[in-house]
């Protein structure tokens, strides 16, 4: 018997104030949508040492990590810079100021090579927004937590009976989080960015998760609901 279902990405405009109605998140088997693929050319190899995160062209680049190094290429295509090494595997995440960056194992790299910040095995990792002085980890048991990047004791700013994932609010006072409510309710919530005020601004029915949660330029928060 094949199993049939879909993954949907949503977009969700949210004010600076955080105000909302709403919504509710469905989709029926066979959805589909198109999308175009650039190519990004690295012709010409990499370069040598590891140069620290400031190698990266601040007129915009694109990084990834390969064989245990975090790598720069400019958008325009070019050689890529080894910008530090030891840093693992998975997607890294940069903080707003671009000068520190985030690793899925929860090591914060600073330019100086990655040390530990957050503690466990984290399901999920973000910045706190403007400027990244902290961390926001949902733990593999669904808890919410702040951590300074710097270091330091977590808070427990839990606010859902399961968080499966957060990320904050550009304006930098609240959070958005998917996961389960108290009463059971499943769908997308934002509190204030300590985990108090908590309201639902989307209901899902029929996701069995949602998560990738980001936001664009101009305060829309894209996210992708899986129904399958």
């Amino acid at each position: 018997m094949r199993r049939m279902g879909c993954v949907v990405i949503a977009v969700l405009t949210l004010l600076s104030g955080c105000s909302s109605s709403s919504k509710k998140v469905t989709a029926a088997n066979g959805t589909s949508s198109t999308a175009t693929q650039h190519t990004l050319s690295t012709a010409g190899g990499t370069s040598g040492a590891c140069g620290g995160l400031g190698a990266a062209d601040p007129a915009g680049s694109v990084t990834y990590v390969e064989n245990n190094k975090l790598y720069a290429v400019s958008t325009s295509g070019g050689t890529p810079t080894c910008l530090d090494a030891d840093v693992g595997s998975g997607a890294p995440r940069w903080n707003g100021d671009g000068d520190k960056v985030i690793l899925p194992d929860g090591r914060v790299d600073k330019g100086q090579g990655p040390q530990a910040v957050t503690t466990g095995n984290p399901l999920t990792l973000s910045w706190s927004y403007p400027h990244g002085t902290a961390v926001l980890q949902v733990d593999q048991s669904g808890k919410l937590s702040w951590v300074p990047s710097g270091g330091g004791a977590p808070l427990d700013i839990t606010f859902l009976a399961r968080h499966d994932a957060a990320i904050y609010h550009p304006a930098g006072t609240h959070i958005v989080s998917s996961g389960l409510s108290k009463d059971g309710t499943y769908g997308l919530f934002v509190a204030t960015n300590r985990g108090q005020d908590v309201r639902m601004i989307v209901r899902s029915e029929t996701a069995n998760s949602i998560g990738q949660l980001a936001w664009t330029t101009n305060h829309q928060l894209l996210f992708v609901a899986d129904h399958g």
